[in-house]
């Protein structure tokens, strides 16, 4: 830990007083550009991830004792609604390959079933009588009658 601080401070040194040796250009990029470039790439959700998996990773096992059976349900709860939404979209492109395919072998198995057939005429349809209309009550006299 002592030859990490020193080294360090060397390199510290090198930076505010010789700013234009190979060595302080060497060690601005790539302890100063190059962390920041990363961290410019960075969106809100990269951060939240970090200051909730740092600790978690610095305590190890006291952290998720401290937490307990609830930490390990809300992961749980999470990683469900993941593999649920996964299956629910292998389930929907499925279904879609599936009506797809069963359409190509149904044209196909039209296409080959399909006979040209002749054509039969329709019978002619007979004449039909005069009805009388549903709502007529007044009979009608077969023939004129003097009084």
């Amino acid at each position: 830990m002592i030859a990490l601080t020193g080294c360090l401070a060397v390199i510290l040194i090198a930076l505010l007083l010789a700013p234009q040796t190979p060595f302080a250009r060497l060690c601005h990029r790539q302890l100063v550009e190059r962390p920041a470039s990363a961290l410019a790439k960075f969106r809100p959700h990269h951060i939240i991830y970090a200051v909730i998996l740092i600790p978690v990773m610095l305590s190890g096992g006291e952290f998720i004792a401290l937490l307990g059976p609830e930490f390990f349900a809300a992961y749980a709860m999470e990683l469900a609604i993941y593999v649920d939404a996964v299956i629910v979209s292998v389930l929907a492109s499925t279904a879609a390959s599936i009506k797809a395919f069963a359409g190509s072998i149904r044209q196909r198995f039209n296409r080959l079933s399909s006979r040209k057939s002749a054509r039969t005429k329709r019978a002619a349809r007979k004449p039909q009588r005069d009805r009388m209309p549903a709502n007529y009550d007044e009979h009608v006299p077969a023939m004129p009658m003097a009084a």
